[in-house]
């Protein structure tokens, strides 16, 4: 009868085991589903308002400054934003290689060949984007190939 004990034991302690994985694992689930909501949010305000600054995306949000830079710098490293960085000396998030967004215009080669460039949405995060109509491109943001 004592082993029968033991063996009730055992299969509490698995229990309790499964069930405390479960909770970790809903918990991870919902802490990232939280942090996608707020990368979307970010990439609306970023492409769509082209907020750039800490400031101005910490008032809009209602978070700290220091909560944003953090969210930020963790989404950069997940690799949630491709190509992008914080420059903590001007308080703004850098997309590729420059600080400000080039208004959706059309230009000229030097052949006087006219590009078109056309404004395409990302359909994997929502963003905003410009490029050489005809060309195929990829989301500053995300990294998703623009169809």
């Amino acid at each position: 009868m004592g082993a029968f004990k033991n063996t009730d034991i055992g299969v509490y302690i698995f229990v309790s085991i499964i069930i405390l994985l479960g909770v970790l694992l809903i918990l991870f689930g919902i802490k990232t589903k939280r942090r996608i909501k707020r990368f979307k949010r970010y990439v609306l305000l970023i492409s769509n308002e082209h907020m750039i600054s800490l400031q101005n995306l910490a008032t809009t949000t209602s978070q700290s400054i220091d909560f944003i830079k953090k969210d930020l710098q963790k989404m950069i490293n997940k690799k949630y934003f491709t190509n992008a960085s914080i420059d903590l000396g001007t308080g703004v998030i850098v997309i590729g290689n420059r600080q400000q967004i080039v208004p959706n215009i059309n230009t000229t080669t030097q052949e006087n060949i006219p590009i078109e460039i056309e404004t395409i949405t990302c359909s994997g995060c929502g963003a905003t984007n410009s490029r050489q109509k005809g060309i195929v491109g990829y989301c500053e943001y995300c990294g998703t190939i623009l169809k």
